[in-house]
């Protein structure tokens, strides 16, 4: 549990720190924002190639998105299982979570 040490005059005390919840403010300048879902995250009954086609249109609002970074970060962190986050496809996220646990 994190702690967090406060000076309080000659004797010091320690107290636990408060857990901040995680902080999304980032979504509000990204590319996608106010965007239809449903071109980030398709369907059970897509076909693959729906599929194609519409992550291609969602990685092209990704390329020049001004939290991209940040993006990625939340996905390979949570971690996001579906959808195109960050331009990067489920299977593209999941080869860099593979190559990043194997170079740890």
């Amino acid at each position: 549990m994190p702690v967090e040490q406060e000076e309080n005059g000659a004797m010091g005390t320690t107290r636990i720190a408060i857990p901040t919840p995680p902080r999304y403010g980032w979504q509000e300048d990204a590319s996608c924002r106010g965007m239809d879902a449903a071109l980030f995250f398709g369907d059970d009954q897509e076909r693959p190639g729906e599929r194609r086609a519409r992550e291609r249109v969602a990685k092209k609002v990704c390329i020049s998105c001004p939290v991209r970074r940040l993006c990625l970060d939340h996905a390979l962190t949570v971690p996001e299982r579906r959808g195109v986050w960050a331009g990067m496809g489920e299977t593209e996220r999941a080869a860099l979570l593979r190559e990043r646990e194997h170079a740890a």
